[in-house]
């Protein structure tokens, strides 16, 4: 009788070989939360970032190399009552060099804060601010999407406009005043008035 040859018991590396591998569960991937920012949350951003660059450049002094005693001088003789004149000549003759419009303009901060010079600037700031929210209002309407975004941050990082906004010039004044006829016209308010202004004689 042959002697049957039982098989060999497996050792524990065989059977570890044998064995097949697991299938590792990977760690849940975690979603990257997004944070969605209303137009007027990005707008609200930008005007902060504007308000807080101009509060860091801000100088009390009088600009050296300007016309703003000029200023200064002729809205002082429109509050004194003695008309537009230039005080700073002895024989004070009427001012015929600058328009009255931005002496008209400090004119309150002159009420307001006589002399104090530093103060009257804040009304220079405001200016820029507004002009800030007129051409944010401009863009919305006529850029689709939010490709509105890089203009206004551009504006709102003009080193002009930063330099201008905190002295007693007619720069700001005059892009406020610019940016708010543009955006009247672009509203129709201009087109409405004129045309009614216009037409009333024909209509009576």
């Amino acid at each position: 009788m042959g002697i049957q040859r039982g098989k060999a018991p497996l050792s524990c590396e065989t059977k570890f070989m044998s064995q097949k591998p697991r299938p590792t569960k990977s760690p849940p991937k975690r979603k990257i939360k997004i944070i969605k920012l209303s137009d007027r949350q990005i707008f609200s951003i930008l005007l902060i970032i504007f308000v807080i660059e101009m509060l860091l450049l801000y100088d009390p002094k009088l600009f050296l190399g300007g016309d703003n005693a000029t200023y200064i001088i002729l809205s002082k003789s429109l509050l004194q009552g003695t008309g537009y004149r230039d005080l700073s000549d002895p024989n004070k003759p009427v001012h015929t060099t600058y328009p009255p419009g931005f002496p008209l303009i400090i004119l309150p901060g002159l009420i307001l804060f006589g002399d104090n010079f530093a103060l009257i600037k804040f009304i220079i700031m405001g200016l820029a601010v507004g002009s800030l929210i007129l051409f944010y209002l401009m863009l919305k309407n006529k850029i689709p999407g939010r490709t509105w975004i890089f203009p206004l941050a551009i504006f709102s990082v003009s080193p002009l406009i930063l330099d201008y906004s905190h002295w007693i010039l007619s720069e700001i004044p005059y892009l406020f005043f610019s940016l708010l006829g543009l955006y009247l016209l672009n509203e129709g308010y201009t087109r409405r008035v004129l045309r009614d202004f216009v037409g009333q004689p024909f209509r009576v």
